[in-house]
């Protein structure tokens, strides 16, 4: 059943969108019981802008869309067969391929029983969706509930350069490398650059010769108190490599074929940075992707989740476009990053990465991250990095963020206002006022561009 104020906030939601936004959105739900004659509702299923990615493994997304008629009319040119639910996903896949769907905060729809969208059936429409794009080759569809759908790339043997900023510490140096060498798909197709910040440690400079006179690295003096962006930017000119790697030392790999997964989504004209799923060493998050507008700073999303967790829209188990992503491990196509200026020096310790992920989506490009890939990140937990240095050590550097962005900073498209900022993200509940309702809507209708100013009062 529809709510009364269904109609109402659908128009809301079509006046709100820009032109090139969304025509077409979707709306939370919840379930209605009668309990001794009274209608009880519960389990309430708090969505959010649609992914076109997420939904290419499963539909946390629901089955009500509200599309404007000429939408509706260019997404469902072909007559739909099987299911309605088989339909409606096929309807949801093709909109978001075309452009954004966006997200009403409310529980508009409400459900006489609890019940899962069919898995079945969404795979079904995945499989007519890539068929009719030509994509069926390119994409490997999750089979089961716990597996994840990821791009196979048109050329298996593209290099890779992994760019490492050197801390000092060989043990963790040497096995990072030995990880990424021993689980690649094609280890031979792997160039390394260190940036050596001249660390003074017999074993450290040891390892430094001995790479040197590796044939597939090299070790670039860093000098003492170096300006690392710019450090990276040299070496990503100086190799000869179709896609980048940028990474701390500190890092253990533990995907096999993971270059091969970074390969098949670089190769996507619309994706300009990827992410990846950083685990503490007792399996719980420590980054997802960077979420925007928390507490009016930048913080990890997922943090200290457990890895089995799906997150609400099943957000940690699905790749799926992002505010921005760590810096720690992020891959891009070298091309890109030469061409956008890689990384700021005037950001040296903090930031860098979300000031490049937010250039490439003012380019129309998309960060995104993806549980597909997952590494260990040997840092002791508590110590909470944000765009490369610790959560608020740096205020200066965000001031410098926020002079340059703006209101972009203050708000998440893939954020339900319902979560209250007292915590960790995804802990507890709030009403919103309605002028944040109204924010979140505008911020859904155009998700992930940099021109607009969203405002986010309580």
């Amino acid at each position: 059943m529809l709510s009364p104020r269904a109609l109402g906030w659908f128009a809301v939601a079509a006046e709100r969108a820009a032109p090139g936004g969304a025509r077409a959105f979707v709306t939370d739900e919840d379930v209605t019981t009668l309990v001794h004659g009274r209608p009880l509702r519960s389990a309430p299923a708090f969505r959010q802008v649609v992914d076109h990615d997420t939904l290419l493994q499963c539909n946390p997304f629901g089955e009500t869309i509200a599309v404007e008629v000429s939408a509706f009319a260019a997404a469902a040119a072909e007559p739909p067969s099987g299911s309605v639910t088989r339909a409606r996903s096929g309807l949801l896949l093709e909109l978001s391929a075309r452009g954004p769907v966006g997200h009403v905060p409310f529980p508009l729809v409400t459900i006489g029983q609890a019940r899962p969208t069919s898995l079945p059936e969404h795979r079904l429409a995945i499989a007519d969706h890539l068929a009719r794009r030509s994509l069926a080759d390119r994409v490997n569809v999750a089979k089961g509930e716990t597996e994840a759908t990821y791009w196979r790339p048109a050329s298996n043997a593209s290099p890779i350069g992994v760019v490492i900023a050197a801390t000092g510490d060989a043990d963790h140096l040497r096995d990072f490398i030995r990880s990424l060498r021993e689980a690649a798909d094609v280890p031979d197709a792997l160039a390394f650059a260190i940036l050596d910040a001249a660390s003074a440690k017999p074993e450290t400079r040891a390892l430094m010769a001995e790479l040197s006179a590796k044939r597939y690295a090299q070790v670039i003096e860093a000098g003492v108190s170096p300006n690392l962006p710019r450090l990276v930017n040299e070496a990503a000119a100086a190799l000869d490599c179709t896609h980048l790697v940028t990474a701390h030392d500190d890092l253990t790999m533990t995907t096999e074929r993971w270059d091969s997964r970074l390969r098949g989504l670089l190769e996507r004209d619309d994706v300009g940075a990827v992410g990846v799923r950083l685990l503490y060493g007792d399996d719980t998050i420590q980054h997802a992707g960077f979420l925007f507008g928390w507490k009016g700073s930048i913080t990890h999303d997922g943090q200290y989740e457990p890895a089995d967790a799906p997150g609400p829209a099943a957000r940690w188990h699905v790749t799926r476009a992002a505010s921005a992503v760590s810096g720690a491990f992020l891959a891009t196509r070298r091309d890109r990053f030469l061409q956008h200026g890689g990384f700021d020096p005037a950001f040296p310790m903090a930031y860098g990465d979300v000031d490049y992920a937010l250039r490439l989506r003012q380019a129309g490009l998309k960060a995104l991250w993806t549980p597909t890939v997952t590494l260990r990140h040997h840092e002791p937990k508590g110590v909470s990095m944000v765009g490369g240095a610790r959560a608020g050590g740096d205020e200066a550097a965000f001031a410098a963020l926020r002079a340059r962005w703006g209101a972009t900073l203050d708000g998440d498209p893939s954020l339900h206002p319902i979560w209250y900022p007292a915590t960790l993200p995804f802990r507890l509940i709030a009403s919103p006022s309605v002028p944040r309702m109204l924010a979140h809507i505008g911020r859904t209708a155009s998700p992930w561009g940099v021109e607009a100013a969203w405002p986010d009062k309580t």
